[in-house]
């Protein structure tokens, strides 16, 4: 986590991020033609990079790498595991009207739970941390344990809540009529914002205050980037607009 991967790249890149995120803002409600064959294509692309990426940091902590890397693997295994029911309940994706006994309303809160979820789980990784979280997670004895239970628990967070918006489903709020998540914008969107730019927040403060921050910097941007696909999404209001296509 300390050596290697040059700054100056991640940093332009997640300034290029923040201009393209405020140029799409302006045109994010721009109606677009429904594409079917989008979604789909989309989800199987980033489940296999968050499942990959997250094993791959699993195998370098276990290796005797830090222990910010298994927290990095959490979020992007969090991101996975909720890939997967989204997909199934999500309308047009697997089947034409979705499994698992959702509701539209159902999927838009799995994309809320990914949305979050990931950038939070992020900023926790890269955030200051106290010297005992250190020295309890990077003890080179239990480390597979650790592992196992960190990842039970991501499992059971992601599917437990994937659980409550489809079995529950007639029980959770509606948030989406439509192609129009007009309710989840307004009503929800704030707090969603507020809660992922604390993450990025906490990340910066973290990677600033370490002086050889390394891997840690590219981390930052993809929660940049988590945090641009949230609010360009919730400004576009309708699914199928430019900024719902431009977010992903």
């Amino acid at each position: 986590m300390t050596h290697g991967l040059p700054h100056g790249p991640a940093w332009l890149l997640a300034a290029a991020l923040v201009v393209f995120a405020g140029v799409l803002l302006g045109f994010a409600s721009v109606p677009l033609a429904p594409s079917p064959a989008f979604l789909p294509a989309f989800l199987t692309l980033v489940l296999a990079i968050n499942l990959l990426t997250g094993v791959l940091l699993v195998a370098q902590y276990r290796d005797g790498g830090s222990a910010r890397l298994l927290m990095l693997s959490f979020a992007h295994l969090w991101a996975a595991a909720t890939i997967v029911p989204h997909a199934l309940v999500f309308a047009g994706v697997v089947t034409e009207d979705g499994l698992l006994g959702g509701t539209p309303s159902s999927a838009q809160w799995l994309w809320v739970s990914w949305h979050v979820g990931f950038p939070v789980l992020l900023g926790v990784a890269l955030m200051p941390w106290p010297p005992s979280w250190h020295r309890r997670l990077e003890a080179e004895s239990g480390r597979t344990r650790r592992v196992v239970v960190g990842v039970a628990l991501v499992l059971a967070g992601a599917w437990g809540f994937a659980a409550l918006v489809t079995l529950g489903a007639d029980q959770v709020p509606v948030i989406i009529i439509g192609f129009d998540y007009s309710v989840l914008s307004q009503r929800y969107g704030p707090g969603l914002s507020l809660v992922v730019t604390l993450a990025v927040a906490a990340a910066l403060l973290g990677v600033l205050r370490r002086r050889r921050a390394g891997i840690e910097v590219w981390a930052l941007v993809g929660l940049v980037a988590a945090l641009g696909d949230l609010v360009i999404t919730l400004v576009a209001h309708y699914r199928f607009s430019l900024g719902w296509y431009g977010a992903r």
